[in-house]
């Protein structure tokens, strides 16, 4: 089910590409309130955002046919499915804090979506969530947010 009305793939590349530069810009010139030690971390991302940036607009200019256009929504019911859980992401990360639903979002989007080896989403989730607990309480020092799973270790401990 693709929706072809509305702008190509060719134009939505440009305007995200846009909109990724003006963020990276923001994060950039909002980092400047920070100490020092503290404004590296988000300036190296804004940057590393910028460059990606210009990478998606780029490759959109060295393709400058639009025979074949692309539509952006190949499947619209399947972006709108996606678009609600990210925002249901954002609403639980307040509620029960980061690692719970992190877990529920990698493993519940793909299988929504169709993808069905639970046996390989399940434990790659769990893989990755303790990676990144593991970067930033080891690697980096710094502790994660709370959250629910980490008061019923702190609990059974």
């Amino acid at each position: 089910m693709a929706v072809t009305a509305g702008p190509s793939r060719r134009t939505v590349e440009f305007v995200f590409a846009a909109a990724l530069i003006a963020v990276a810009g923001a994060v950039f010139v909002l980092s400047a309130d920070y100490p020092a030690e503290s404004a590296a971390f988000p300036r190296v991302l804004a940057v590393l955002l910028a460059l990606c940036a210009v990478l998606v607009a780029a490759r959109q200019l060295r393709h400058r046919d639009e025979a074949g256009a692309q539509p952006f929504f190949l499947h619209l019911p399947r972006f709108l499915i996606t678009l609600v859980a990210l925002v249901a992401y954002v609403v639980a990360i307040d509620v029960t804090g980061y690692l719970l639903p992190s877990f529920a979002l990698a493993v519940a989007l793909p299988f929504v979506l169709g993808y069905r080896r639970l046996a390989l989403t399940v434990p790659l989730a769990v893989g990755t969530l303790v990676l990144i607990v593991l970067v930033f309480n080891v690697a980096l020092e710094r502790p994660m947010p709370p959250d629910v799973l980490m008061h019923l270790w702190e609990s059974v401990r």
